[in-house]
């Protein structure tokens, strides 16, 4: 099939980026239109999520800006060099560590459920005791 007309003659041997992977260029194209709707949906997603407390909205906003940013920035070089170095299949291992571990620590930032959370008992009793009048 060298030199098919199908998908601009890209055969295995000319175009090994298309097929890293699983093997065929439309496979390739269609991961990558996957790819592209989660991310153009997650990143805005984040983002307002990011600002649902008015009180810290701007500090946190920029915090996932700088790390979205910087990952849209840096990403592609680092794993350009890793895919030098130990091959681009082993390189995008690391975007897979990256995912586990966000999955991982998804739960330690989610905000407690209502009457779940340590501090309003510590808040309460303070409360109460500065309400209480010296006896003299």
């Amino acid at each position: 099939m060298a030199g098919s007309p199908s998908c601009g003659s890209a055969s295995p041997s000319r175009s090994p980026a298309l097929l890293v992977i699983f093997g065929g260029a439309a496979l390739a194209f269609v991961g990558a239109a996957i790819w592209g709707i989660g991310a153009a949906l997650g990143f805005p997603v984040g983002m307002s999520a990011s600002a649902d407390d008015p009180a810290r909205a701007a500090a946190r906003m920029s915090v996932v800006a700088t790390i979205g940013y910087a990952a849209f920035i840096a990403g592609p070089p680092l794993l350009g060099f890793l895919g030098d170095h130990v091959g681009v299949l082993r390189s995008l291992l690391v975007v897979g560590a990256g995912a586990i571990l966000a999955l991982l620590v998804v739960t330690s930032v989610r905000e407690p459920e209502a009457g779940t959370d340590p501090r309003e008992g510590a808040q309460d009793e303070g409360a109460m005791a500065s309400d209480r009048v010296p006896v003299a």
